[in-house]
């Protein structure tokens, strides 16, 4: 999911520049020199999982419309990177109500798939308060 958000938010171009902190403690674990950065003027986006359904494969398969959703709910918090004061906090939530396979979607599939829907979310968030 962090992965995803990161590559969303930089197409997005809503910010000028945004960087995946595991890859750059990576870079800096490797000595690779840290890109300049104003701390002024940068936000830290945090996400913390608070809840998970997997749903119900066999739900899904056989009732469908929504029967036996996976659900990921996730709490996003914004803060200034100076002053770690809190900018905007969202608990958005991700579902995956169906496939069209008749096996109802494997777990990593609909875990993906609400993963991917948090994020859309997370984007149309920010859009919102912009």
């Amino acid at each position: 999911m962090q992965k995803l958000a990161v590559e969303k938010l930089t197409a997005s171009k809503l910010f000028e520049n945004v960087t995946d902190v595991s890859e750059a403690s990576a870079a800096a674990s490797s000595g690779a020199p840290a890109p300049a950065e104003e701390p002024g003027h940068r936000i830290i986006l945090s996400g913390t999982v608070i809840g998970y359904d997997p749903g119900s494969r066999a739900a899904r398969s056989w009732i469908g419309l929504g029967a036996g959703a996976a659900k990921v709910k996730v709490r996003f918090i914004f803060r200034h990177a100076q002053s770690n004061k809190e900018v905007l906090r969202s608990d958005l939530q991700g579902k995956f109500t169906g496939t069209w396979t008749l096996t109802g979607g494997t777990t990593e599939k609909v875990t993906r798939q609400s993963a991917e829907k948090v994020v859309d979310e997370l984007m149309k968030e920010i859009h919102k308060n912009r």
